[in-house]
């Protein structure tokens, strides 16, 4: 079946899920980009529709073949218009949202990352792409986190948040379910040297708000304080939140696979 040429209802429909609201009202993402809406659909996920150039289609044959009557043609010029980047690209694809319930036992089992109000999309999808690379499958978000299906947000991730299961939830419901017996790690002034202490294979590692830091209601529950050291006596004031989530998860991993090997 020949493709079908995106309608102006079709444009004005996907064109609205830039916004909050109704990605919301319509539990539906947008993904932009060849190689980040090619991922998406080889980790599994399934497009609400496709919106691409032709040779886009002829490229990548099996889109057409599994998912023709979601495959839209556009023009050039309707896809500057349609697309959320200033430099638009030859595919923009729409995917449902999805929300997965917690296990609070998991940090009793595995690393979990906690974060606590992260407010750039670039910063969370950086997170959740490190995680994806030293295979921590679980982020708790604050509730006053960016919304998990941000558009730049989902661009930075570039195919991770299909891999990693993100979960917003209320911080007192986080602290009500507290394990005092789990390891809580957060990067603190007054912490111990990340590379001088044996770390734990299980457990919550906090990052916090790029500008204020941990929140106090969660450094009250941080029982294992530790701190990145500095190369140099003056140095920077501070590292951006996903450098330092990075650099926290580096040692982790390290550690854990030097105790395997």
């Amino acid at each position: 079946m020949p493709l079908q040429i995106l309608s102006k209802n079709q444009f004005k429909f996907l064109s609205s899920l830039k916004t909050s609201k109704s990605r919301k009202k319509y539990n539906l993402f947008i993904a932009e980009g060849e190689k980040l809406v090619i991922d998406l659909i080889q980790s599994g996920l399934s497009p609400h529709s496709i919106v691409a150039y032709p040779e886009i289609f002829e490229s990548h044959v099996f889109l057409e073949k599994k998912y023709n009557d979601k495959c839209l043609l556009i023009k050039e010029k309707d896809m500057d218009r349609l697309s959320a980047l200033k430099s638009p690209s030859p595919v923009f694809a729409a995917f449902s949202c999805w929300e997965k319930d917690y296990d609070y036992e998991l940090p009793s089992k595995e690393w979990v990352l906690l974060l606590d109000q992260i407010k750039d999309p670039g910063n969370m999808g950086t997170i959740i792409r490190t995680a994806d690379w030293f295979g921590i499958k679980h982020i708790v978000c604050t509730n006053n986190c960016v919304e998990t299906f941000n558009p730049k947000l989902i661009q930075s991730t570039m195919g991770s948040i299909a891999r990693v299961n993100v979960y917003h939830l209320e911080l007192t419901d986080i602290l009500n379910n507290l394990n005092e017996n789990i390891p809580m790690y957060g990067t603190l002034l007054e912490g111990k040297n990340l590379y001088q202490q044996q770390l734990k294979p299980n457990g919550y590692i906090i990052t916090g708000n790029e500008s204020k830091g941990i929140s106090s209601e969660l450094i009250k529950v941080i029982n294992h304080p530790i701190h990145i050291p500095a190369g140099q006596k003056i140095h920077a004031e501070s590292l951006n939140a996903s450098i330092a989530t990075a650099i926290v998860c580096g040692e982790f991993f390290r550690q854990k696979n030097s105790i395997n090997e």
